[in-house]
Order: structure tokens, then C-alpha cells, then sequence
């Protein structure tokens, strides 16, 4: 308890410095489930960086698409997620609470992103016309609650001026879960890095 940490905003921003006030030990995991304590700022997307880690916030701006963009986004999301079946259809999650818009200088070039969450995980780019799927991920089995994916926050963890976001996973009903991060490639390309220990509601 008492280690030193900065909460991230949506957009690598440090919106606060926290500290670890409680922890409990969760035997079935092995993990130590974490009551933070904010002492300075506001409050952030639940992403955490230690304190004594050096720390530079991303060349990574907010974008606030116009309504017809956001509607094609909808549009093409809603197809790739079509391929996932949906559990608990009655709780469903507003398209605008499981999406994160961001924009990135590279060079001249100037990139646009959308993070979409909900049944499956969906990176997409805007090329000024229409959206291009550049990464896809579903969960195993098939089905999935609407809240499965959500995009927590985009930074550069590695410094190397290409983003990595932040995704929050439900496993199947909940049962399971943790925070994944997929990382993009100078060459467009994305991967994914699996939490090394997942939380659990058994």
C-alpha cells in the first residue's frame, strides 16, 4: 500500500496522481484487487502508470467527428458485430458510451481512428471517405454481452509514436475479466496483447 501512481485520461493525458490506499488478495487469481485514492486532479479512465516510470503524454489529440461520419461508424461497426451472438439482447449498451475517437500526426500525414467496443473489439481509420477496418477481435464462443469490449484509453506505452489502446474485456457473463492492450505497427498493422492475469467474479 501507498505506492505512487498517475491515472490516464481517455487520451494519455495524466488527469491524476493516485495512490494505493486498500488492497485485498483474491486467492482465486492470485492477485491483489486494488482500492486507489486520488489525491490531486480528476478522474481518469482507470489506466495506471507508476509514478517513478518516466512518462510523456502521446502526440495523440481528441476528434470529434461530424454526425454523418459517427453514423457511418455505427453503421460499419453494427456489421462486424452482427458476427458475434449476443447475449442478454435486454441490456443493451448506447454506441456512444463504447466508442473512442482520436487523431495522430505522422509527419504531413494526419490519421483519424475510431476504438469501438461492445460484443467484439473494432479499430477503424477514416480516409476522408469512408471507414477501413484495420483490426478485429472477438471473444471465444461465439456470444458475447454487449459490454464485453470497452475502450478504456489510447497512449504510447512504448514510445515509439505509434498509439496502443487500452481495452477493458468481460469473459462470456462476466465471470472473467481484465484489461487488454493492442499496439499498432509503423506498418499499420495491430496486435494483441493478452492481461497477464485475469480478475474473477467466481
Amino acid at each position: 500500500m501507498g505506492s505512487r501512481w498517475r491515472e490516464l485520461d481517455a487520451h494519455g493525458r495524466v488527469a491524476a496522481d493516485v495512490v494505493v490506499a486498500e488492497t485485498e488478495r483474491y486467492d482465486v487469481s492470485n492477485c491483489d484487487e486494488l482500492t486507489m485514492r486520488r489525491v490531486r486532479g480528476r478522474a481518469g479512465a482507470g489506466v495506471y502508470v507508476s509514478a517513478d516510470a518516466p512518462y510523456a503524454p502521446p502526440a495523440i489529440d481528441p476528434w470529434q467527428p461530424p454526425v454523418s461520419v459517427r453514423i457511418a461508424l455505427e453503421k460499419f461497426s453494427a456489421a462486424w458485430q452482427a458476427q458475434t451472438g449476443l447475449l442478454d439482447p435486454d441490456n443493451r449498451v448506447a454506441f456512444q458510451r463504447r466508442v473512442l475517437f482520436f487523431s495522430q500526426r505522422t509527419g504531413r500525414e494526419l490519421q483519424r481512428f475510431a476504438v469501438v467496443g461492445g460484443r467484439t473489439a473494432l479499430v477503424a481509420r477514416w480516409d476522408g471517405g469512408q471507414w477501413v477496418e484495420e483490426f478485429h477481435d472477438e471473444p471465444t464462443g461465439g456470444k458475447a454481452l454487449e459490454r464485453a469490449f470497452k475502450p478504456l484509453a489510447v497512449t504510447d506505452m512504448d514510445r515509439d509514436g505509434q498509439p496502443e489502446v487500452v481495452l477493458h474485456l468481460l469473459d462470456g457473463w462476466g465471470e472473467a475479466y481484465g484489461d487488454l492492450t493492442i499496439s499498432r505497427a509503423r506498418d499499420g498493422k495491430w496486435k494483441k496483447i493478452m492481461p497477464g492475469i485475469y480478475g474473477s467474479t467466481a
